[in-house]
């Protein structure tokens, strides 16, 4: 659900009235800070994102209105405020300002309804931290996006021919549902950490909650704007080798994470809502099956999940967007410049 937020920052007492020129930076760099925001973790392995930002100076500080989608108004309120707080006490400018009212309320664009929309967009509700869908609406949903899977079949996720009917074929529909269900989750949060980090002119290390960039290999520092910029562009290419007739395995190791990242969170969404029994076995037999046997030594050393097994992946970073076959090219806006 979407909550409109509304938060005063309060400028120190000894600052205060402010005049027009420092209410006008004070407000940019505030919003600055906000911008900085990819995501909050919630309880319950939920999320509050941060959808639109307005903040205006006045005289005894910032007034900010963040609209968000989060489980709960407590959740937005709290989130935000325990963040705002963080970005405060780090910001050698705001240093001092604090935190004052922050209230949140349903926003009004949220009564908007979804029926008829398509399926990833009511579930992109639930993705992100809004309301909890109920497992029958999940496994629906799953079920409407099967069929747009036409690069494999159930073989690729350890099926046997001969499981393929009855029961068989319907945990194959809800599998290939929930891997193009990961690539929308991949393809949304690389777009949030790519706006977040276009404010700090920094690095992913400089944002609050990556989505995507901090469950690559550490260390998170050397992923920066253009790094994510390639990246969206090969996990786009990724995403559409889902929907072509023929599977064709990744071209580089960095469009191998991306699709790596787009099964995984597929699966987990289907082991979050228990959709179905042992969906890790799934995963291991589709990542054993659907890449190139050069990049998998370097997926099987990196466990994923923000953790690498072994430190660094086989291959240096310096490497992950060139092609593992000449005859097979990367995006050109994404391949290594040459020079």
């Amino acid at each position: 659900m979407r909550f409109a937020v509304q938060i005063q920052i309060d400028a120190p007492a000894g600052e205060v009235p402010l005049d027009r020129l420092r209410t006008l930076g004070a407000a940019q760099c505030v919003l600055r800070s906000l911008h900085t925001i990819a995501r909050i973790d919630a309880p319950e392995g939920k999320s509050v994102h941060v959808c639109d930002i307005r903040c205006v100076g006045h005289a005894g500080g910032v007034a900010a209105r963040v609209v968000a989608r989060a489980p709960g108004a407590a959740h937005a309120e709290t989130g935000l405020r325990l963040a705002l707080r963080r970005l405060l006490s780090e910001d050698t400018v705001l240093r001092g300002w604090r935190v004052g009212v922050c209230r949140a309320e349903a926003h009004s664009a949220d009564a908007v309804k979804l029926t008829g929309a398509d399926p990833l967009t009511a579930l992109r509700l639930d993705i992100i931290g809004g309301d909890p869908l109920d497992r029958g609406r999940i496994r629906r949903t799953l079920l409407d996006l099967a069929p747009r899977l036409r690069a494999f079949g159930p073989e690729m996720f350890g099926a046997s021919a001969a499981g393929a009917g009855g029961r068989g074929a319907h945990r194959g529909a809800l599998l290939a549902g929930a891997l193009l269900a990961g690539a929308t989750i991949v393809l949304d949060g690389l777009l949030s950490d790519i706006r977040a980090m276009q404010w700090t002119d920094g690095t992913a290390a400089d944002i609050v909650g990556p989505w995507i960039l901090g469950d690559l290999p550490p260390p998170i520092e050397r992923y920066d704007t253009r790094f994510a910029h390639r990246l969206l562009l090969v996990a786009g290419c990724g995403a559409h080798r889902l929907v072509e007739p023929v599977w064709q395995p990744p071209t580089c190791l960095a469009e191998a994470f991306a699709v790596r990242l787009m099964f995984q969170r597929g699966l987990e969404l289907v082991g979050r809502y228990d959709l179905l029994s042992d969906p890790g076995t799934a995963f291991a037999a589709l990542t054993a099956n659907a890449f190139d046997p050069a990049h998998s030594e370097a997926l099987a050393r990196f466990g994923g999940a923000g953790s690498a097994d072994s430190g660094t992946p086989a291959v240096p970073h310096s490497a992950w967007f060139e092609p593992i076959d000449p005859v097979r090219a990367v995006h050109p806006y994404a391949a290594p410049r040459s020079g």
